[in-house]
């Protein structure tokens, strides 16, 4: 009785260890992926996951966002950038994305502008459609919302390239926070079951 059991164990075990180590591996090739952030004076290639808060990244045509991240210009003139969502809610159609107003136009992939600003936006959370804060500028206020935020996993498309300014790295970007939640779905009758094996 015991031999089956074990077997029946053994192969459960090494089914999750063997999708553990995929997921792992996955993760790394992610974390390890090029983007191009202003460092030193310059745009110029890091890890995504020495991507920090507050970072100014440089995204290209097809890359996906190693983050989640205020966009302040792109390549096109009206300020109006689309990306694809298919990693996050399964749907191939584009999304515009609008560029913060006061620097559209003012910086581009070969001449950041420097200048100091302040965000303030709400703690990380799963809700993919919906972001609010304020970033400064020159002294004033101005208000962002979900249609000036480029999420992490999603992919620059129709648009040459697109500069942002990082506000939620890791753990704390949509796309992971969205995963965390995830929880266990089990039906009622293996719940039973579960528990007469136990008492058996």
């Amino acid at each position: 009785a015991i031999a089956p059991l074990l077997f029946v164990l053994g192969v459960s075990m090494a089914r999750e260890g063997v999708e553990d180590y995929l997921r792992y591996r996955s993760d790394k090739e992610t974390n390890a992926t090029p983007t191009m952030a202003y460092r030193e004076g310059h745009f110029r290639e890091i890890k995504s996951q020495d991507a920090r808060v507050g970072d100014l990244l440089l995204i290209r045509k097809n890359e996906s966002f190693p983050c989640d991240i205020i966009m302040l210009s792109n390549s096109n003139e009206n300020g109006v950038a689309f990306i694809e969502t298919s990693t996050l809610d399964g749907e191939k159609n584009l999304k515009p994305r609008q560029a913060f107003g006061p620097t559209l136009g003012l910086i581009d992939e070969s001449n950041p502008i420097r200048f100091c600003s302040k965000i303030e936006c709400e703690l990380p959370n799963s809700k993919i459609y919906e972001f609010n804060g304020t970033l400064e500028y020159k002294d004033k206020k101005h208000s962002v919302n979900k249609n000036n935020i480029l999420l992490c996993g999603a992919f620059l498309r129709n648009t040459d390239w697109a500069v942002g300014v990082v506000v939620y790295t890791g753990n704390e970007t949509k796309l992971r926070q969205n995963l965390m939640s995830r929880k266990f779905k089990q039906s009622n009758i293996e719940r039973k079951v579960n528990y007469y094996i136990g008492y058996i």
